[in-house]
């Protein structure tokens, strides 16, 4: 990811958040609530997030049977807690697993992945730090608009810790102004990459 398409305006910054606040008070969805993924065990799943990373259980709901099927297979949900509010949630549920055959495999660091805002630079080292400490890898990207680290959780599933940077704000208002243009941009370069998806 880069800045290389970039249509930088001079638009005053205060009009931009105006613009931003405008649309955003025009959402009826006003946030995350939770992102839910299976894990292979809520135990070493709560050592990574609470204890690790930092984000405190703030809930662990036992369930004594499948809500779509109502057999009589418990399962966990967990609930970790985002300074915002929010949460990462996790289902414990083997026997589910098992009969959807549906495994942990590791996935690439684009394809599913869910991004966790930092506040700064220094946090984000001190997330590296922490990481190598716990003997997690990671991968390091500057997307230039923002700085990541990539890892995976025990379960599979990629986390990200991103923190904005000074051009992050003026990037993120003028590419939704640009967003049409961006997307016609992306399906004539799918189409031409991709013929036989088109």
């Amino acid at each position: 990811m880069s800045l290389a398409l970039w249509n930088k305006s001079d638009t005053p910054i205060q009009t931009l958040r105006a613009t931003q606040r405008t649309r955003q008070n025009a959402n009826s969805v006003l946030k995350l609530h939770h992102h839910a993924f299976k894990c292979k065990n809520a135990e070493e799943t709560r050592v990574f997030y609470e204890d690790i990373l930092k984000m405190p259980l703030v809930c662990a709901i036992v369930e004594p049977s499948d809500p779509i099927t109502g057999a009589e297979t418990p399962y966990a949900h967990l609930y970790f807690e985002l300074a915002d509010g929010s949460w990462l949630a996790f289902f414990d549920f083997p026997s589910k697993y098992e009969e959807l055959e549906c495994g942990f495999d590791k996935t690439d660091v684009w394809t599913h992945h869910i991004a966790l805002e930092v506040p700064d630079e220094a946090t984000l080292i001190a997330h590296r730090k922490n990481l190598d400490d716990h003997g997690i890898e990671y991968m390091n990207i500057d997307h230039e608009y923002c700085n990541s680290v990539y890892f995976f959780d025990p379960n599979g599933l990629v986390v990200e810790f991103t923190h904005n940077v000074d051009e992050t704000e003026r990037y993120f208002h003028d590419k939704a102004r640009d967003v049409k243009q961006d997307m016609e941009h992306w399906l004539k370069v799918r189409a031409e990459h991709y013929p036989e998806k088109a």
